[in-house]
């Protein structure tokens, strides 16, 4: 993703969730100024949360909370080897048959576990660390193993697919909102093939990713944090699949009706959730309308969908 994608995307969600009236830690989603013309979204309410969170288990040997000085400079150096090891993966310099275990230890022992720990979301010194740790797997890690070509090809599912479970996991578990939201929106961005220097091949989003968030959208014990990363990502899949020719069009019939009774069901609600605010409740129902016009308009008509 471009930066200036990435700032679009990061001020949307930005948007979103000062809108749906979720806490967001300093500096979150800061890339750029918000318009001036939203108000509420220029001035997202920034505190702590007093609220007892979960968080995934960093391996103990890369733990540096508790440590003093000596022992975190050998703690980090530690993980820069392993980080090291982990790139020459993805660069295609070495295989990944031999080096999986190591492999993944690093992201579901260090890298995902992390983006749980609430000291970092919230500590002010660690400026936009979700965003930034977000942006950083995608053009350190997927995006780089995405563009290997004679190299090992299996890199790049592998990854993807551990991806996907581990901020699922997240997504769905009780650590902090700014936490799941992240993981729901990386899942929202998941590609089976990346847009690569040098290939014409389009970019192909994550097929089994649309299910999963069609389903917490959903999911009534669901918060609106992860609710609006699935909204996003929806509207991606849309978008992209309506950009194909009609007969390459990957999204089955079976999900669009999905998609389209939840747009509509939104659209329709006339109470909205105590815990969202009036902006937030019309933003989604915006975005729903939205989902639902280019979904019909770019394939079969809307007497023609099956319902969910």
């Amino acid at each position: 993703m471009n930066s200036l994608a990435w700032v679009k995307r990061s001020l949307l969600c930005l948007l979103a969730l000062s809108l749906c009236k979720v806490v967001v830690p300093t500096g979150f989603g800061q890339d750029a100024k918000p318009e001036a013309s939203k108000p509420e979204a220029a001035k997202p309410e920034v505190a702590k949360s007093e609220k007892a969170y979960d968080e995934l288990p960093v391996k103990a040997d890369w733990e540096i909370r508790n440590r003093d000085k000596r022992e975190v400079s050998v703690v980090n150096s530690a993980i820069r080897e392993r980080e090291s090891n982990v790139k020459q993966v993805v660069q295609g310099m070495k295989a990944l048959d031999s080096m999986q275990a190591e492999f993944d230890e690093y992201f579901n022992a260090y890298v995902f576990p992390r983006w749980t720990q609430k000291e970092l979301i919230e500590d002010p010194k660690q400026f936009n660390f979700l965003a930034l740790e977000r942006k950083r797997l995608f053009n350190n890690y997927l995006q780089k193993c995405a563009a290997l070509s004679s190299e090992d090809k299996s890199v790049h599912p592998h990854l993807v697919d551990l991806t996907l479970a581990k901020c699922t996991e997240i997504a769905r578990g009780n650590y902090h909102p700014a936490s799941r939201f992240t993981a729901m929106l990386v899942i929202a961005d998941l590609n089976s093939q990346d847009k690569t220097v040098g290939s014409n091949n389009p970019v192909v989003p994550l097929a089994k990713a649309l299910p999963l968030m069609i389903d917490e959208f959903n999911n009534p014990q669901q918060i609106d944090a992860v609710r609006v990363a699935c909204l996003v990502g929806i509207m991606r899949h849309v978008s992209l699949d309506a950009g194909l020719p009609a007969g390459r069009r990957a999204i089955p019939d079976e999900l669009r009706g999905r998609i389209n009774t939840m747009a509509l069901a939104i659209v329709n609600q006339k109470d909205r959730p105590e815990t969202r605010s009036v902006d937030g409740h019309a933003w989604l129902q915006r975005r729903s309308d939205r989902k639902s016009t280019r979904l019909n308009s770019s394939h079969i008509p809307l007497s023609r969908m099956p319902s969910s």
